[in-house]
């Protein structure tokens, strides 16, 4: 998926093929929870679970993802938004689990937004 200027914006689906919940297993309240590796790249709606840091995800760190973030959603779909970068291309991952079945999916994020559409435009009146 690709964020642009103009399309800073996107909806992520998530349909659970074949599986009709039985309501059970939750983490935090939560049917699904997902993963955004670098969150300096995109950012969500979604409730913010915490950081991945700490003695039980050590390897965070050898992986080069140190600052992963994982977040919390019920329903079928979150929004992904792109951060302004200061270069086109930057890339990360976005992992989506459901936590009842363990089920779980992943995909990319290429964030090529650079400009600002939130400028303030001045206007001298009178004279």
């Amino acid at each position: 998926m690709t964020l642009e200027d103009g399309k800073q914006q996107v909806r992520v689906g998530v349909d659970l093929v074949g599986y009709t919940s039985t309501g059970g297993a939750t983490l935090n309240g939560f049917e699904y929870y997902f993963v955004i590796q670098d969150p300096s790249i995109a950012s969500t709606n979604a409730s913010l679970m915490g950081n991945l840091s700490g003695t039980s995800r050590q390897f965070l760190q050898e992986q080069d993802i140190p600052f992963a973030q994982q977040y919390g959603f019920n329903g079928n779909a979150f929004d992904i938004n792109a951060i302004q970068q200061d270069t086109t291309g930057k890339e990360t991952n976005v992992y989506v689990v459901h936590v009842e079945t363990g089920a779980y999916n992943s995909f990319k994020i290429v964030n090529n937004v650079t400009k600002n559409l939130r400028a303030i435009r001045t206007q001298v009146i009178g004279g």
